[in-house]
């Protein structure tokens, strides 16, 4: 069946197969795009926007997703996870006068919530949705990592630096979209890769520089083979590193790759996949992002999701789950942001070892809720069927909780990096606006620029506070930092972390499928790649015309 967007006025397609899966979800069919419902989904994350404040029970500073003009109830952790207060004791009663979304807001904004998400993590204060993480800075989606700085959706990786999308990396830095890769840098879209500079869409490659759609090659520089002598002789003239140097190669590598053929999607070890950047992956349908999933369609930045559809930011596992953000080890959910380890949970956030919650926030160890407040077995069965059929008569149900009551301004949130709007686009759909956005620096910048070679840095390097190129704002460069470009003889940065993990997210595809045709055979392929003059084919074609 055709819909139309209730929100965008564009029309997209529900399938007989995905009918059938909202049937035995027990929600109606959706009424916004894809689209939509993930930039609805991503306004309740703030991910790199952090701000100071105090705890609201104990007094304590601390740093938070949330400002402190922001209308909610923030502890810290470790207080959050303390035994000094119950989310049962902000239990209510559900008005059957009143939509259901108007009194969770309420609700929500009563009951605490924690600053910065860091879970089962050590010296990550700094980072944000941390989970089984040590001695990492500034990485937002910092899951099982060790030593890693400035990132954003670094998954099982070690000793990284400013990297965006990869995932069980060591050693690489200034890089997006690696897999399995080692001592990579300057890199994009490349896999199981060692020892290597300026790759692009390259597969198992190692010492290769300045290389684009290589499979298997060794001591190549700039597509060309050498002798390992030659080789270490040719590339050993490009260190130290420069800006300069790294602005020039980059542009090499990227008029090089435009020559070559895109594959339908970038990723390893799948079968019956549509989307982009798909590892070890099955009967996937518009997925992004995604490791070790299956039968699952809509999901984006996801591990080992099973039958889900709707799931965004999901580092770790969830089973028969729709329209969530953020779950983890839960299965049966609808309609839920940060939920653990938790079955059979409907519009609820923050809960954990719970099941059987409807309309909860910060619920933990708890059963057969709605709005907080507990009840038994059957009182909760038939309250929530009540509850159910109100919220079909209100056109609420089957909808995930408004972007309007996401306590962040649209600018604030994740949607706006992946989604961007102008400030008046977003006045125009109802959203709010925050007109300054990030915690405003509290130092001053006292030197312009680093020095432009790594080799003419010293100890005062790291006490000088610099001022990025682009924005202005004042940054430093830590020891760790400094050691790691000093033994490779990488550049010193010149913007800021923020600014220097926004150029690397707008060279990323749009999280959008598009029609085509495999440029060789001619098949009709649907691709998360738009082509943009380049041409894309079908996985059988790229694997016979892929060079190695």
């Amino acid at each position: 069946m055709e819909r139309e967007c209730s929100v965008s006025g564009k029309p997209f397609e529900i399938s007989e197969e995905e009918l059938a899966y909202y049937a035995s979800v027990d929600v109606p069919p959706p009424t916004l795009s894809p689209l939509e419902r993930n930039r609805r989904r991503m306004m309740y994350r703030n991910f790199v926007n952090l701000y100071h404040r105090s705890c609201d029970l104990t007094g304590t500073p601390i740093l938070s997703a949330y400002s402190a003009d922001c209308p909610v109830t923030v502890y810290d952790m470790p207080t959050w996870w303390g035994d000094r207060w119950d989310a049962k004791d902000y239990g209510r009663t559900f008005d059957f006068s009143r939509p259901f979304f108007d009194q969770y807001a309420e609700l929500a904004r009563m009951v605490p919530r924690y600053g910065i998400s860091n879970v089962s993590s050590e010296n990550c204060q700094y980072s944000n949705f941390t989970m089984g993480s040590k001695n990492c800075y500034l990485v937002f989606g910092c899951v099982r990592d060790e030593d890693c700085l400035y990132g954003h959706i670094v998954w099982d990786s070690r000793s990284c630096i400013d990297c965006l999308y990869i995932s069980h990396c060591e050693l690489c830095s200034n890089s997006r979209d690696l897999f399995r890769c080692y001592d990579v840098h300057y890199s994009s879209e490349s896999t199981n890769c060692r020892f290597s500079f300026f790759l692009d869409e390259c597969v198992n490659c190692e010492y290769c520089f300045g290389c684009t759609n290589l499979k298997g090659a060794r001591y190549c520089a700039f597509n060309e083979q050498y002798s390992e002598t030659a080789y270490r002789q040719l590339i050993s003239e490009y260190f130290p590193l420069t800006q300069e140097s790294i602005d020039e190669l980059s542009l090499f590598v990227s008029d090089a790759s435009r020559k070559h053929a895109l594959p339908a999607f970038a990723g390893l070890s799948c079968e019956s996949v549509v989307g982009n950047h798909l590892y070890e992956s099955r009967n996937i349908y518009c997925g992004f992002d995604l490791k070790q999933c299956v039968d699952s369609r809509y999901c984006f930045t996801g591990f080992q999701l099973d039958s889900c559809y709707d799931l965004s930011f999901t580092g770790a596992s969830a089973r028969f789950c729709y329209e969530c953000l953020t779950m983890a080890n839960s299965e049966d959910c609808r309609f839920c942001h940060q939920v653990y380890n938790s079955h059979s949970v409907t519009y609820g956030e923050f809960c954990y070892a719970s099941h059987d919650l409807f309309g909860c926030a910060g619920i933990r160890n708890g059963e057969y809720c709605v709005l907080n407040t507990p009840y038994s077995r059957d009182e909760y069965r038939r309250l929530t069927t009540k509850i159910i059929a109100h919220m079909k008569e209100t056109g609420e149900w089957g909808e995930f909780f408004p972007g309007h009551h996401s306590p962040f301004a649209y600018n604030e949130s994740i949607a706006s990096e992946y989604m961007p709007l102008t400030k008046n686009e977003v006045s125009q759909r109802g959203l709010r606006w925050r007109e300054v956005v990030g915690e405003p620096a509290r130092v001053e910048a006292t030197q312009v620029a680093p020095p432009c070679s790594v080799l003419d840095a010293g100890p005062e390097t790291l006490r000088e506070v610099y001022r990025c190129e682009v924005t202005g704002r004042p940054f430093k460069i830590l020891s760790t930092e400094l050691k790691f470009l000093e033994e490779r003889r990488l550049a010193l940065p010149r913007k800021s972390p923020l600014a220097r993990h926004r150029d690397r997210l707008l060279r990323r595809e749009n999280r959008e499928l598009v029609s085509t045709k495999c440029g060789a055979c001619g098949l009709e392929i649907e691709t998360g790649r738009p082509a943009e003059g380049r041409t894309v084919l079908c996985g059988d074609c790229y694997e016979q015309t892929a060079e190695g």
